[in-house]
């Protein structure tokens, strides 16, 4: 992990604590520090927390379909995505799992696909979405 992939207010996970998410206080660029909890630590004590259906479940995040099975939709392909609903009090949004690459990515942005908690903070802070994930 970089210190330019990380923000403040990103969930991450420390190889120093015996808790699952700590959030980022701080980051500084240049010496490769992170700020957690008050706390000053190196980059490589630092690591991301992988996005599972668990922590968006938690998040009000609802898988509304598995599917992918249309009749053109070759066997090897089928119920391939996921389709879960991100709702808001102004916006809907769907995220997309792709079960083939163990990805996801918002409905018609396919190039950013991420895999891990704080990547999902900055998708939804591209979106204009203010949500607050909990762990």
């Amino acid at each position: 992990m970089k210190a330019t992939d990380l923000m403040i207010g990103d969930w991450v996970y420390c190889t120093e604590s015996t808790c699952g998410g700590h959030r980022v206080d701080f980051v500084n660029e240049t010496d490769g520090e992170v700020g957690v909890d008050g706390e000053i630590l190196n980059l490589d004590m630092v690591f991301p927390i992988p996005l599972t259906p668990e922590i968006l479940e938690k998040n009000d995040i609802t898988l509304l379909e598995v599917g992918d099975d249309g009749a053109s939709t070759p066997p090897k392909y089928r119920n391939r995505y996921e389709k879960w609903l991100v709702h808001t009090q102004w916006r809907d949004t769907y995220l997309w799992f792709d079960r083939r690459k163990n990805e996801y990515h918002f409905h018609n942005m396919n190039g950013a696909m991420f895999t891990c908690v704080h990547q999902l903070q900055h998708a939804l802070r591209l979106c204009g979405i203010d949500k607050e994930i909990t762990l």
